[in-house]
């Protein structure tokens, strides 16, 4: 299986940004100074005691019925890992790709992104307008995705060169397509349901799991969803890469769902 992490294709794909040359040989000066404004709005069984006869005539057991069972029933004690029906590893998957599945129909969104490494943090503020366009800002770069088009801000001038906004956009998601919940499950494990809490003043259920790549990397994803819409609202990932300069943690704070965002080429 040759498939690296999200999150590492979305490092590699910024990393060349910066580094490539544009494909077009007279990059688009811009003239304005800054790109186009973005407008921000089982049965059971029972087992007969030792010294007691086998009941063979009334020991039928009717199968048990499993009804869903709220977060978290009046007078229990709050949901734990491990105490939720959906606490088996496959059950949980499916509520974590479901819940991934969904961002593909909203119509925009917004995600405040922190990267750590051991020698840098770098912050980046980026837009997103489904299916295709891309806007990420940080303090030394600004670069727009439409489709196959990119553009990046390099010393003042907008330089432009093939895109790949679909890729890009599906890191955010973990998915590249709505039907990508089978590969997911080939490199998704441990799948855990930590039980809800309130983030930031929002009712949400936490998720754990940790995915492995072929190039040695694993890595420990921490997810919140909101019970309100089903959506995300922060990912942690852990990083342990095949070497101590390769760990990294990734935070995305989502936010700002069906926003009214115009993303545009630069002018």
């Amino acid at each position: 299986m040759k498939r690296m992490l999200p999150f590492v294709l979305l490092c590699l794909f910024l990393l060349a940004a910066c580094q490539a040359q544009p494909a077009v040989s007279n990059p688009q000066p811009a003239e304005s100074g800054a790109p186009a404004e973005v407008v921000v709005t089982g049965p059971t069984s029972t087992e007969p005691a030792a010294d007691e006869p086998m009941q063979t005539e009334t020991a039928a057991v009717e199968p048990a019925v499993t009804e869903p069972a709220p977060t978290q029933q009046p007078g229990d004690e709050p949901a734990v890992s491990g105490s939720s029906p959906s606490s088996q590893d496959n059950d949980v998957l499916d509520e974590i790709i479901a819940a991934m599945q969904t961002v593909f129909d909203v119509k925009s969104f917004r995600v405040d992104q922190t990267v750590i490494s051991p020698d840098m943090t770098t912050e980046m503020q980026v837009e997103v307008v489904m299916p295709d366009r891309y806007r990420m800002v940080s303090t030394d770069m600004e670069l727009i995705e439409i489709g196959d088009e990119a553009y990046i801000l390099v010393d003042g001038e907008w330089m432009q060169w093939r895109g790949m906004a679909d890729m890009v956009i599906s890191t955010f998601m973990m998915f590249t397509n709505e039907d990508d919940g089978d590969v997911f499950r080939t490199y998704a494990a441990d799948a855990e349901f930590l039980g809800t809490e309130n983030l930031e003043g929002e009712q949400v259920r936490t998720y754990q799991y940790r995915i492995n790549d072929d190039e040695g990397a694993s890595s420990l994803v921490k997810l919140w969803i909101a019970e309100s819409d089903g959506l995300p609202r922060r990912m942690e990932i852990d990083i342990t890469g095949a070497s101590p300069e390769d760990n990294a943690q990734i935070i995305n704070v989502y936010k700002d769902y069906n926003a009214e965002i115009t993303i545009e080429p630069p002018q």
